[in-house]
């Protein structure tokens, strides 16, 4: 794998106007994609990169959180040249003490962890129109090996894909056992939205049948 980190990603550790609107940019980009690149983690203990999509929340909760750190340094300046006034000291002439709360919430580490695919990212950061037909195959490709593995894992616990009894009131669904024994085997590639945009591919394809 090409890992890059976020750290890279950002290409800066300040909080300077750029990096908090691209931080904010790709915060939205992957939040709201249907098909985001996968992420990647630095294991600690080999030291490679890994594919690890459990740390998507955690990443995508840095990347916020490095969206607002200007506001925030700016909001602290306030804070203490108002406090240097009020003693009649300048400011410019009192140092200025961080908070490290910001620091204790989101390790500055983890954004050099944490990361994706550099291809794969620059393929889904890339224009639509500049999207590759190898890309889309692949994405395909993805998809529909998610399919399989909810039909199989359906087969695996005695259901019929198109025969699958519906909730009853108070008890589990096969559904919910369906999805809690794929995000068993598959945890590394498991999200709910992923596993949610696969489960409704399969049943607006007539694949999976729930009946009453």
């Amino acid at each position: 794998m090409n890992f890059v980190s976020l750290s890279e990603v950002l290409a800066s550790s300040t909080a300077d106007a750029a990096a908090t609107y691209q931080a904010a940019d790709l915060h939205a980009r992957l939040h709201n994609a249907d098909e985001p690149p996968r992420w990647a983690e630095v294991d600690a203990e080999t030291g490679r990169a890994l594919r690890n999509d459990t740390v998507a929340d955690e990443g995508l909760a840095i990347l916020k959180h490095r969206a607002g750190q200007a506001r925030r340094d700016a909001e602290e300046r306030g804070r203490h040249v108002a406090a240097c006034i009020a003693c009649g000291l300048d400011p410019a002439s009192v140092p200025q003490s961080f908070s490290m709360a910001d620091l204790r919430k989101f390790p500055i580490w983890r954004v050099t962890e944490i990361g994706f695919d550099r291809d794969e990212l620059a393929a889904f950061l890339a224009p639509e129109d500049a999207a590759t037909e190898k890309t889309s195959q692949r994405l395909q490709g993805i998809q529909n090996q998610r399919k399989k593995r909810i039909l199989e894992i359906i087969e695996e616990l005695g259901y019929d894909a198109k025969k699958l009894p519906a909730n009853q009131p108070g008890k589990r669904g096969p559904k919910s056992e369906v999805r809690d024994k794929y995000k068993q085997k598959f945890r590394g590639d498991y999200t709910d939205r992923k596993y949610k945009t696969a489960w409704e591919q399969l049943a607006a394809d007539g694949d999976v049948v729930i009946t009453n």
